[in-house]
């Protein structure tokens, strides 16, 4: 009888272990798939905020590698757009161009 009650214990505790496993994990899943995805925030503004906030020049690529759900092509539109409006400026041509914000 006791070697039973010690299975049946054993056992409650391994599906109360299992169970606040599998509530973390979809806690994480749920709250890494906001990052990730990020559908709240426009692109846009996900950008203008990158380029805005960053102490140091940045360029396309350093952006499209922070932001993999972009696509270089938006990125570099959205900097072009910034440029204009004369928020940002740009140093460099082509490849080598950084953008830092215009003080």
């Amino acid at each position: 009888m006791s070697s039973c009650f010690f299975n049946l214990i054993t056992l409650v505790y391994f599906f109360r272990s299992a169970i606040s496993q599998i509530t973390i994990a979809e806690t994480f899943d749920s709250s890494t798939s906001k990052k990730v995805n990020r559908n709240e925030i426009p692109k846009q503004q996900r950008i203008e905020e990158i380029v805005l906030n960053s102490p140091d020049p940045i360029s396309r690529h350093e952006i499209c590698s922070l932001l993999p759900d972009v696509s270089p092509t938006t990125v570099e539109k959205i900097l072009g757009e910034m440029v204009k409006s004369e928020r940002v400026v740009k140093n460099g041509k082509a490849r080598n161009a950084k953008y830092i914000k215009k003080v």
